[in-house]
């Protein structure tokens, strides 16, 4: 009966016919000459959109920016978490489709392609590839991810509806897949989220704790679990199934990111504190971290350590003008003004026209009685955008300062 709904439920799909070449196709490649070559080869047989980068973290940024992606190769191997990883986020994101996915794999042991396909990868490429092995192993991964057979295809259903919030459609998607697979935490997970939208939290809990009875490395479990008690307010047990999901991937930015994330709406700086510590620990190398911890103890007012993170994010990303416009004003929260001054010139050297640091920098100039420097810059953000921040207030302020002669 499981068999025939199901079945049903396919025909509300749009399958298209074949692969659509002016859609966008996405590559995850940490080598940066071999992604220059699959890139080269997608476009001489007939993909121009394509959009490609060395991690995950930032292909699913992308992909939040894209919609219309036809197809993802991925490599298995990637900085921060795996291209496992990633398929496993993608299934999970209800704010994105998930198209049909290739691996490579330059190590095809018979233990590499199980261990893929078992996580539901539908092609293998094998490296070293050549251009006539690429059209194929897409046309394979469309063909299989569109077979109305294939269960990832009702998966995707079932995120479609919930992103139209018709929980009930969804959640009997849902309970279809767990009969069809009555084993697998996943449909589970699913279940918990309809429950979950529907405001029947203890019902949720309930369905999660099955879940995680049935397959204890199901990340996604403990995540979602962590948010429910969390946002209970059982913040002891709330975290420690947060931690949790992290212990089982040490190495996933969005284990940390959705975590701090859920933990920052109740303002619980410290929990947050303890969870990116964390990434440190696991020596995640994420500069977005640094960042995070940095205005964690900003808000603390612990500027010491606010400076300590910042100066560790700007290692990965010198440039920053970000990073750098925070440490100045920590800088000067802690009365080093010469330290603060020298690095919003910094950015400024970087980026002359970042406006945010000029501003900033005109601030700090006021606060250290530097009026007639203070004017220029205030001047100068003036003429090139009038309506940025409170720009003309300062300068009338500077000016009737000047004019009266007094010291501020």
């Amino acid at each position: 009966m499981s068999e025939l709904l199901l079945e049903n439920l396919v025909k509300e799909l749009k399958i298209p016919s074949r692969i659509n070449t002016d859609e966008f196709l996405i590559v995850i490649e940490p080598q940066q000459e071999l992604r220059a070559i699959l890139v080269h080869h997608l476009k001489k047989i007939g993909f121009q959109n394509v959009i490609h980068t060395y991690n995950a973290y930032e292909a699913m940024s992308k992909m939040f920016s894209t919609k219309n992606i036809s197809s993802v190769i991925c490599n298995m191997e990637l900085p921060l978490m795996s291209g496992i990883e990633f398929l496993q986020e993608l299934r999970e994101t209800n704010d994105l489709k998930r198209p049909p996915f290739t691996m490579t794999i330059s190590t095809p042991s018979k233990a590499h392609i199980m261990y893929a396909l078992e996580n539901g990868v539908d092609e293998i490429l094998v490296k070293p590839y050549t251009l006539n092995d690429i059209a194929p192993k897409l046309q394979s991964a469309f063909k299989k991810f569109y077979n109305p057979h294939n269960p990832e295809r009702i998966y995707e259903l079932s995120k479609y509806h919930l992103r139209r919030q018709d929980y009930d459609k969804a959640k009997i998607i849902y309970e279809l897949l767990k009969k069809t697979n009555p084993e697998s935490a996943r449909p589970l997970v699913g279940i918990a989220k309809c429950l979950i939208y529907q405001n029947k939290i203890s019902e949720a809990i309930s369905v999660l704790d099955e879940a995680i009875a049935k397959n204890p490395y199901y990340v996604h479990a403990f995540s979602l679990k962590g948010e429910i008690l969390f946002n209970q307010n059982d913040l002891i047990q709330g975290l420690e199934n947060f931690k949790k999901a992290i212990q089982l991937s040490p190495l996933n930015p969005f284990r940390y990111e959705k975590t701090v994330d859920i933990i920052l709406k109740l303002q619980k700086y410290d929990d947050a504190i303890e969870i990116l510590n964390l990434a440190i620990q696991n020596k995640l190398d994420f500069p977005p971290i640094y960042h995070s911890l940095s205005k964690l103890y900003y808000i603390k007012k612990d500027y010491k350590l606010a400076i300590k993170y910042i100066k560790e994010a700007l290692i990965s990303e010198p440039n920053s003008t970000v990073y750098l416009n925070l440490l100045a004003i920590s800088y000067k929260e802690i009365g080093d003004t010469t330290e603060a001054l020298k690095t919003y010139n910094t950015a400024l050297k970087i980026n002359p026209d970042d406006l945010t640091s000029l501003y900033n920098k005109g601030i700090l100039c006021y606060s250290m009685n530097k009026f007639d420097e203070a004017l220029k810059i205030f001047e100068r953000i003036y003429a090139k955008d009038p309506s940025f921040q409170d720009v003309g207030a300062k300068l009338k302020e500077i000016q009737a300062t000047q004019n009266s002669g007094k010291v501020a």
